[in-house]
């Protein structure tokens, strides 16, 4: 009797289990059903098929075949048959690990996205097109390898500087794909749950990265991927494996970002150093530990945005808004909570079924070496998400979505690793997981769709955009040469109109630099001080009043202003440029030489850091020094406004580079307009030696 009750309460928990399965993903593909038909509204995770005409309908499909599996697991659990799951031949574990591979480069080939909306990606064609740009710091490791690449296919085509991208897109995603195909014959023994595991993470909207897309986080990705799975199986196994803190060690390099997953990467040293007994103490005390973890991350973060230098600060969002927030995006705001929602509903999916079904009281079965397991996988989701969610999305969550996904890695390996090791022994197990690629599939099929069509790809970008105007100004900009080049006058004017209304501050700041040009400094700084007030987040605002200051000798305050400006736009040459002109007239030369270094370094074209280095050595009758840096000057370098031509000729003659001097002087000539000034240079161009002595 008793075995009885016992069985049919088993039989109750296994249909709760299956039941449960079907009503997420149901309510799941319908939200994105419903999301469709608003494809405006800030619903951007959900709202993809919405761009493209019928794809709609495929939510339907879905729906429909989920209906089905549901009817049927409730009839005949098993899908599969068991004699192929535990052994299902030679030929199967050969051939269909070399067909995944294949078949998923040729998808990341063929599947490439063809528009560049999103993110930074046709402005970081130009960065890598244009040569003498320097690496930026945050992310040094994978722009140089971009940058050696490009060189390799040859910098003289401009389309070259894309297919760098491309390529170095899909080779991560192959060695995405080995890696999962590698660890995951060590994480698990059937077969039905490393296809799974494979599937459930192939399908992953975050994979997108590789199918040919422009930014910065493809190998990355990779690298991330790899160390997580790398470390699930070396505690699994109890090997103390070195692999992990090597492929770290590459992802901090590739990104600095990366650097968010030390804790786990400290307890992954810790699992693998310490003894089962020192790890089941940690383990008894568990709710303290996250409790911890929770808190340490807080403290950071309030020390961060308190004490740390301005560029910290501003990489996270203020709590309730500070002087610089802009759209009204703060980190408790509404709309930074909904792009949160949007953001997991996008990337981890299965890692929120598995969260659900936690809190529903459904448990998971424990696997070998449990204890450790849930220790390194908490500390990454945590350390992962926590910093997805406080981080400043500087291009509106929804165009940084590429960004925030490497910090959501860590999630979606515990998701997809929980579900397939802790349920896949439920009876209903097989028809749940193909409910759950479904589900995945009514994710990623319209996602890259829609990247896909140039056309579907545009007015996305474009929605998602008028959401966080503010954040998205320099998206908007480049959408208006864009469609000058194709043609598109009605969409350019409409373009051109809307920015004007949106961003004041590009036209007050233009009166402000002509008003400082004019040598009107009043006139100046109230334009400039109107620019930062419709947006306290335009750095170029902050730069300009800087110079403003400098020329009336308010150097402290200038000094403070140009801090802001690196703050809101780290690694730029002309902050940097003119924090060296600052420093300099400080009597600070130091500190001025090494902020023209700096401009230098970021910028190799940028001509007037080179200028000020050259007066540096000048001063202190360093000639060959000077000539060396004023050698160094572009001749195509372009200089505004043109008096600056006559300005370099001059110092040029001065320091002894009689070519240089005369190509700038006779770009005056070209370009100026002060009638005594050309008569100067005329002049002094005549009593120069010909140019065949």
């Amino acid at each position: 009797m008793a075995k009885k009750r016992a069985d049919k309460s088993n039989k109750k928990d296994q249909d709760n289990f299956f039941s449960a399965i079907f009503f997420i993903v149901a309510a799941l593909i319908s939200l994105r059903f419903i999301g469709s038909f608003l494809p405006e509204k800030r619903l951007w995770g959900l709202n993809h098929a919405g761009y493209l005409d019928g794809l709609v309908l495929l939510y339907i499909v879905f729906l429909i075949l989920t209906l089905i599996l549901y009817f049927r697991g409730k009839r005949k659990p098993g899908i599969i048959p068991n004699r192929l799951i535990e052994s299902p031949g030679t030929i199967y574990k050969t051939l269909v690990p070399f067909f995944i591979v294949i078949a998923s480069a040729t998808a990341f080939y063929f599947l490439s996205v063809s528009a560049h909306f999103m993110g930074d990606g046709y402005q970081l064609i130009s960065w890598l097109f244009e040569t003498n740009r320097a690496p930026k710091a945050r992310a040094f490791g994978e722009m140089k390898i971009h940058q050696i690449f490009f060189e390799m296919l040859g910098i003289g085509e401009r389309a070259n500087a894309y297919y760098s991208f491309k390529y170095i897109s899909i080779g991560s995603g192959i060695i995405f794909v080995a890696s999962l195909l590698y660890y995951s014959g060590r994480l698990f023994q059937s077969y039905f749950s490393r296809s799974a595991f494979i599937l459930i993470n192939i399908l992953s909207a975050g994979t997108v990265l590789f199918y040919g897309y422009v930014e910065l986080y493809s190998i990355q990705t990779a690298c991330l991927y790899l160390f997580f799975l790398s470390s699930l199986a070396a505690i699994i196994e109890k090997k103390k494996s070195p692999v992990p803190i090597i492929i770290f060690a590459i992802a901090g390099f590739l990104h600095k970002i990366s650097f968010i997953y030390f804790p786990a990467l400290a307890i992954y040293l810790f699992i693998i150093l310490a003894n089962d007994e020192l790890i089941n103490k940690v383990m008894a005390h568990f709710r303290h530990f996250m409790l911890v973890l929770i808190f340490g991350f807080v403290a950071v973060y309030a020390a961060v945005k308190l004490f740390a230098p301005m560029y910290w600060q501003q990489a996270f969002l203020s709590p309730f808004g500070d002087r610089f927030t802009t759209d009204g995006y703060y980190l408790l705001s509404s709309n930074h909570l909904f792009d949160f929602i949007n953001l997991l509903l996008l990337l981890v999916p299965v890692a929120l079924i598995t969260f659900i079904l936690f809190t529903a009281g459904i448990r998971t079965e424990k696997g070998p070496n449990h204890a450790s397991i849930v220790l390194f996988l908490t500390t990454g989701v945590i350390a992962g998400l926590l910093t997805a969610f406080t981080l400043e999305p500087e291009l509106g969550m929804a165009r940084d979505w590429d960004l925030l996904s490497t910090l959501l890695i860590g999630v979606q390996i515990a998701g997809v690793f929980i579900w397939v090791c802790g349920y896949q022994n439920r009876r209903h197990f097989q028809a749940a997981t193909v409910m759950i690629i479904i589900l995945c599939l009514s994710i990623f099929v319209p996602w890259i769709a829609m990247l896909n069509s140039i056309k579907s790809s545009y007015f996305y970008s474009l929605a998602v955009m008028e959401l966080d105007p503010k954040h998205s100004r320099t998206g908007m900009f480049t959408m208006i040469p864009l469609n000058q080049k194709q043609g598109n006058t009605q969409e350019e004017q409409r373009l051109k109109r809307y920015c004007a209304i949106n961003y004041p501050e590009i036209d007050l700041h233009k009166q402000g630099e002509r008003e400082l040009l004019n040598g009107n400094y009043r006139q100046a700084e109230t334009f400039i001080d109107r620019a930062i007030a419709a947006n306290p987040g335009f750095s170029r605002s902050y730069e300009t009043r800087a110079r403003i200051q400098n020329e009336m000798g308010r150097y402290d305050e200038a000094l403070e202003n140009l801090k802001i400006a690196d703050g809101l736009n780290p690694y730029s040459s002309t902050t940097n440029y003119y924090m060296g002109l600052t420093y300099g007239k400080m009597g600070e030369i130091d500190k001025a030489v090494k902020s023209w270094r700096l401009a230098v370094h970021y910028d190799a074209i940028n001509p007037f850091p080179y200028l000020d280095l050259a007066n540096y050595f000048y001063d202190r009758g360093k000639a060959d020094s000077a000539r060396y840096y004023f050698g160094l000057i572009p001749d195509t370098a372009a200089l505004s406004p043109s008096y600056n031509y006559y300005r370099f000729g001059v110092d040029g003659l001065k320091y002894g580079d009689t070519a240089s001097a005369r190509i700038f002087l006779k770009r005056y000539l070209e370009k100026g307009d002060d009638s005594t000034l050309i008569s100067n240079v005329n002049r002094i161009m005549n009593s120069l030696p010909s140019e065949t002595d």
